[in-house]
């Protein structure tokens, strides 16, 4: 009995050895396999021209950008490592207003019209909407795609025409100090007249400089290479 024991224990310890190494091997594969998964990460982008771009594209045509902020950009057109930030907001258009009912005439004169129920219900709908918010830091695209849509008193704004190196040159051209870190947004006013502007800022409290120019997005554009 002993000695069936003992054999039965020596088969065990024998398998138990040829399965040991597949397992580590199998286990050594999987973690090599997520670790080139997590290494395959996006080369970083330098230029703001490139941020802005794939943001538009990142965009779609479900949402538009709404707000464009572009802090601490270099005279070579790059963000600053340290201080540089880029943040794009987005928007949903709201619901096409209905057509309006023809006139009950039955209602007496001064009485409350109809309520659009439906209408009601798309612009709750539109007020709880969430859009995607596009940060850029560190060369990196980073998408929140829980952030509230920025719908009420902004205009659609499009892909730029102007290049940031451009309104860049533009500001040097017209004294803006060298090396200096601008602040540059894109805004659209109101009204059947209104275009899309930009406006390039660069404040320094403590050294008293402060710098400001605007200009319309205007620009001829950019014919690129096939």
């Amino acid at each position: 009995m002993h000695r069936a024991v003992g054999v039965v224990a020596v088969m065990l310890g024998s398998t138990l050895a040829l399965l040991l190494p597949a397992c580590a091997k199998k286990e050594e594969a999987g973690t090599s396999a997520g670790s080139a998964a997590g290494s395959a990460a996006p080369a970083p982008v330098t230029s703001v021209d490139d941020m802005l771009k794939r943001s538009f594209a990142e965009l779609g045509g479900e949402y538009f950008a709404a707000t464009i902020e572009i802090e601490y950009v270099r005279p070579d057109g790059t963000l600053d490592p340290t201080y540089g930030n880029l943040v794009v907001e987005a928007g949903k258009h709201p619901p096409p207003k209905p057509p309006k009912p023809a006139d009950d005439p039955n209602r007496p004169v001064g009485a409350p019209e109809p309520v659009d129920e439906d209408h009601h219900r798309d612009l709750v709908a539109m007020a709880m909407a969430r859009c995607p918010n596009i940060r850029w830091r560190d060369g990196q695209m980073v998408v929140r795609r829980d952030g509230s849509c920025a719908m009420f008193l902004r205009q659609k704004l499009t892909m730029p025409r102007c290049t940031v190196l451009g309104i860049l040159a533009r500001a040097r051209d017209r004294g803006a100090p060298p090396n200096a870190l601008a602040k540059i947004s894109f805004d659209v006013g109101f009204g059947e007249d209104a275009v899309q502007t930009w406006r390039i800022t660069i404040d320094d409290n403590p050294r008293d400089i402060h710098f400001k120019l605007e200009g319309n997005d205007d620009c001829e554009p950019i014919v690129e290479k096939p």
